[in-house]
């Protein structure tokens, strides 16, 4: 071989060698970028002050309360059991159930002082009593449609009548995967074989706020057009060659929520799908444990459902062996009303065997010092800041909008971590207001559900109906495999 053939071979493998690793340096750019984000988060975090707010005494007899007792367990059998829709129910008994609930909202709901408190809540009940007053002949169903048409103030995907929603707002990612390309701070398309430069959006000159980081078919980073949104709208794009402008339209496509059995072939990789939050598997803490210190992991969020809190923690500590915090503020509600139901529902377990005699009279203790008397008829608010926690691995969290609560508490969670990315689609926002308990209205068999803590993540928002938002979007069935493909240039 001569020098020049010599020096060609040398300079073609100089090359090569520095385009694979600018791919590779692309992404990791990219992931420290998303830790530079979460600093920030952090430190604003640190720095959010909140003061204790005094609330009314609880005016609600011990009889009121306890006619209002149901276990979490026996909500939908309740529902099931005692509501036939088309049962007429006396306008007397109505009203004494709607003064009940609206006491035990007053009282007892996380979200009563956050929704307007008093005002609010008392034009809420007043309009309630009126409407039942309209009606000759009041069934269940009319009931439960006037609660839920004068409740839909409230803005708490946790808040259920008779297991409906009051709010309705469900946030989805709309998107077109017609690549988009970035040149400086300008962004560009291809359109009839030239390139355009995207001048505007919705004559929104603010172009950024329709572009999204995304991957391709190959797992390159790249960029597509997205919007999330209430309902699939068109984007009207203004695009210029040279002198030449023109509008064009661009058709929007739904993200999928389809989540098929997979796995991952790259022994390297490790990969982890978790359902739920009820109860995580030995299984599936074991397998966690087995992969924790490979250098890339991907867990699959996708479809989970809420559950505990502690579930969310016990994964989290099993992967980074750290105890963590939430990088929020959790505002407690201390009351008579929210002591006495909790004390109902341990009692109810222990009655019903469900737990020994030392754990009922560990819980009632619990119980009884958390609702001490010097917090009582309060609202105290317990600020969790953790500093970003190290990690040299990098997890890739898959995540779409179905996954609500306590899942979504993971998320909060993992947001605390060096080189963990969240990829995918918006979650469910469903966060706001924790901690559900039941209530029967007892004349009308109705259930009601809603929380008695309210959550503040004071270095970002968590909307409801929208939640947290990933750092890379991808709206496509195919998600894991260019997950895993993206994960091959971090390995």
């Amino acid at each position: 071989m001569n020098k020049k053939t010599m020096l060609f071979a040398l300079i073609v493998t100089l090359f090569l060698f520095v385009i694979l690793n600018y791919k590779g340096n692309k992404n990791h750019e990219f992931v420290q970028q998303v830790n530079s984000e979460r600093l920030l988060e952090a430190k604003e975090a640190k720095n959010t002050i909140y003061e204790s707010i005094k609330l009314p005494s609880c005016n609600m007899s011990q009889e009121e309360m306890y006619s209002l007792f149901i276990t979490k367990d026996n909500m939908n059998i309740a529902r099931n059991y005692y509501n036939y829709d088309n049962n007429v129910v006396l306008k007397k008994d109505a009203k004494e159930d709607i003064n009940l609930l609206f006491k035990a909202l007053k009282f007892g709901y996380g979200g009563y002082e956050i929704f307007g408190g008093d005002e609010i809540f008392t034009k809420a009940k007043n309009n309630i009593l009126k409407e039942i007053n309209n009606h000759d002949n009041l069934l269940v169903k009319d009931l439960e449609t006037i609660l839920i048409n004068n409740l839909s103030f409230i803005k708490d995907n946790h808040f259920r009548i008779n297991e409906n929603p009051v709010f309705k707002e469900k946030y989805t990612y709309y998107y077109n995967d017609h690549p988009i390309i970035k040149d400086g701070q300008e962004y560009y398309m291809n359109f009839e074989n030239k390139k355009y430069k995207i001048e505007s959006i919705n004559k929104d000159k603010n172009i950024e706020n329709y572009i999204r980081y995304t991957l391709n078919k190959n797992g390159v980073l790249s960029y597509e057009l997205g919007i999330l949104s209430l309902e699939n709208k068109q984007l009207e794009v203004l695009i210029s060659n040279n002198n030449h402008k023109k509008t064009i339209s661009i058709n929007l496509e739904q993200s999928s929520n389809t989540v098929k059995n997979a796995s991952i072939k790259d022994s390297s990789i490790g990969y982890i799908k978790l359902n739920s939050m009820k109860k995580i598997s030995d299984d599936i803490l074991n397998k966690t444990k087995s992969i924790k210190n490979n250098r890339v992991n991907i867990l699959d969020l996708r479809g989970c459902s809420g559950g505990s809190d502690l579930e969310a923690r016990k994964w989290f500590e099993t992967y980074f062996n750290y105890k963590i915090g939430i990088n929020g503020t959790i505002f407690f509600k201390y009351t008579e009303f929210i002591k006495e139901m909790y004390l109902n529902e341990i009692k109810t377990t222990y009655d019903l065997g469900l737990c020994s005699e030392e754990e009922y009279s560990n819980e009632v203790k619990r119980i009884s010092d958390f609702y001490s008397k010097e917090k009582m008829n309060s609202i105290v608010p317990y600020t969790e800041v953790d500093e970003i926690l190290d990690n040299d691995n990098y997890l890739l969290v898959l995540v779409d909008n179905t996954v609500p609560s306590s899942a979504e508490s993971l998320l909060i969670y993992l947001r605390t971590v060096k080189n963990v990315i969240f990829i995918g689609t918006n979650s469910s926002g469903t966060t706001k207001i924790m901690d559900k308990l039941g209530f029967l209205l007892p004349n009308t068999k109705i259930v009601c559900a809603f929380g008695t803590k309210a959550y503040n993540y004071s270095s970002f928002e968590i909307e409801e109906g929208k939640g947290l938002e990933p750092d890379i979007w991808l709206g496509t069935e195919d998600i894991l495999d260019r997950t895993y493909k993206f994960a091959k240039t971090l390995k």
